[in-house]
């Protein structure tokens, strides 16, 4: 996956599968630094709106279509973005979700970021 600072994640995998979240059964999904964090780095979610295909915000929840698939916390000050899915997250969903991850830093960025993705 590549973050660019202030943008849009980019999946890389074009075989994308999260068998660990299928419609019905809920899941997590654990975003980590594995190097290169500091305090001054963000993961978020990017709110793009509740249509088709989109990802949104509220609160800790995150929707998709509009729809909550789960809630988050964490992601402030280096630490892990963490979901807890419901049944209304399927592929479909939790791939837009990766797709909608952005990245701050506050700062000057310096040196390269690792992120582990664990579902």
């Amino acid at each position: 996956m590549l973050i660019d600072q202030n943008s849009i994640a980019s999946v890389v995998d074009p075989e994308e599968n999260f068998d660990g979240v299928t419609s019905g059964t809920g899941g997590t999904l654990t975003v980590s630094f594995a190097s290169g964090a500091t305090a001054l780095d963000t993961l978020a979610v990017k709110n793009v709106g509740t249509g088709a295909g989109q990802i949104s915000v509220s609160g800790s929840n995150v929707l998709y279509e509009g729809t909550v698939i789960g809630s988050f916390s964490g992601g402030t000050s280096g630490t892990d973005l963490e979901f807890t899915f419901n049944a209304n997250a399927d592929n479909e969903a939790v791939s837009a979700l990766i797709n909608n991850l952005t990245f701050q830093y506050d700062g000057v960025i310096t040196g390269d970021r690792e992120l582990e993705f664990t579902l």
